[in-house]
């Protein structure tokens, strides 16, 4: 049986002599991983098609967990990200490709994925943007971040500006512990 699902390419390495393994973030079945035969054969079309930050319709076949590229088609034209934007884009990808596990659907994290892409070619503050991705991203992993008790106690927590740091440490940590230990330091500043 063949699935069709809209979808972004958010990693991809060589698979034998002409083949690639493409990880795919898609709309209603999350991260998907899929061998793209022949996509790196200097002839083939999937070359330039299978490129991060292109919203793309994909079929795929398969029973297991590494499933068949059937087809591959752009919807619309690429984005251009360049400098700090472009390495914002492959951040967001590796978040993805390292804290999805293949079949688990993310459909709200695909919306908004999908509106930052868009907004990252011309968005004044890039980290602004960032920061809210990792909040919805660590939302829909059930490791939302309550900024209103703390996690120990249950106490309100005393208003204070979260910083890039503090944020920056607790994806780290979530990268590190794949199985999303809850865990909180004492002091986060």
């Amino acid at each position: 049986m063949i699935e069709s699902s809209l979808g972004f390419v958010i990693h991809s390495r060589p698979y034998r002599e002409t083949s690639l393994i493409v990880y795919l973030f898609c709309e209603h079945e999350g991260r998907v991983s899929v061998v793209a035969r022949g996509a790196r054969s200097p002839k083939s079309p999937l070359k330039s098609i299978l490129q991060p930050f292109r919203l793309l319709e994909l079929g795929y076949r398969g029973r297991g967990a590494l499933k068949t590229l059937t087809h591959a088609e752009p919807c619309g034209m690429p984005l251009k990200l360049a400098g700090t934007r472009l390495y914002s884009g492959f951040y967001l990808n590796e978040l993805l490709y390292l804290l999805l596990r293949d079949g688990s659907p993310f459909p709200q994290l695909f919306a908004t994925y999908r509106q930052l892409l868009s907004t990252l070619v011309d968005i004044p503050r890039v980290e602004v943007a960032l920061r809210h991705f990792e909040l919805s991203l660590l939302e829909s992993l059930g490791s939302a971040i309550s900024f209103v008790r703390t996690a120990d106690s249950e106490q309100p927590i005393v208003p204070r500006v979260v910083t890039d740091i503090t944020m920056s440490w607790v994806l780290s940590l979530v990268i590190h512990m794949r199985d999303l230990i809850p865990y909180f330091p004492e002091s986060s500043c």
